[in-house]
């Protein structure tokens, strides 16, 4: 080979043996942008119940869609209200937020039954300040009873699975991670389910 290929042919091999192996390289997929979890925000109310304070109730602010999940998989803030019933979450991030309360065996008044959350959206922007957001809390529905067998023994640690039907009469999964030991029966076989809006429940197990 003459020294003129040698120039130009070496050079060539090499460059198209590094793009083979930069080829070959896997792409890594864009990693998608977390939403900041805090900020300057803050959003104070009061939560009621009847016309006196609710004493110890957790608000909770969250990206989640429910409570339930914020409270399972994590909150942006939460705040427990004090002797007259207020409460203040602060360092909250911009963007879209839920707040709601939430206590057992209590349903925010006036919920509609259709809702997935009972809380309430807000969109903050930088070092906002939102004041008032009150809860009124009520009791919410009991579903309680008894499971055996055929022998009319007790059924003990018997799951009992709720669910709410729909505008047609379809099931929707109402699983509540907070009220777990809720749904089985207990060394009586008695299952007692508590703080459930008005709807239309069917139980299975």
């Amino acid at each position: 080979m003459s020294c003129l290929l040698q120039r130009f042919f070496i050079p060539a091999i090499w460059l198209m043996c590094w793009c083979a192996v930069v080829s070959a390289q896997p792409v890594q997929p864009a990693q998608p942008t977390q939403p900041p979890r805090t900020g300057t925000a803050v959003i104070s109310g009061r939560v009621t119940i009847g016309n006196e304070p609710a004493v110890g109730v957790t608000v909770i602010a969250a990206y989640s869609r429910t409570v339930q999940a914020a409270m399972a998989y994590g909150s942006l803030a939460r705040a427990v209200t004090d002797n007259e019933g207020r409460y203040r979450l602060t360092g909250l991030p911009v963007g879209v937020l839920r707040v709601e309360a939430f206590s057992p065996a209590y349903i925010i008044d006036g919920a509609d039954r259709n809702q997935v959350s009972l809380g309430r959206q807000f969109t903050l922007a930088v070092a906002a300040n939102i004041e008032n957001v009150d809860f009124s809390l009520t009791p919410g529905g009991v579903i309680t009873g008894r499971i055996t067998d055929v022998k009319n023994r007790p059924m003990i640690q018997q799951s009992v699975q709720l669910w709410r039907l729909n505008a047609e009469g379809k099931r929707e999964n109402w699983f509540d991670r907070e009220k777990y030991e809720l749904y089985r029966t207990d060394d009586r076989g008695v299952y007692r389910l508590y703080g459930f809006m008005d709807c239309r429940p069917e139980l299975t197990w």
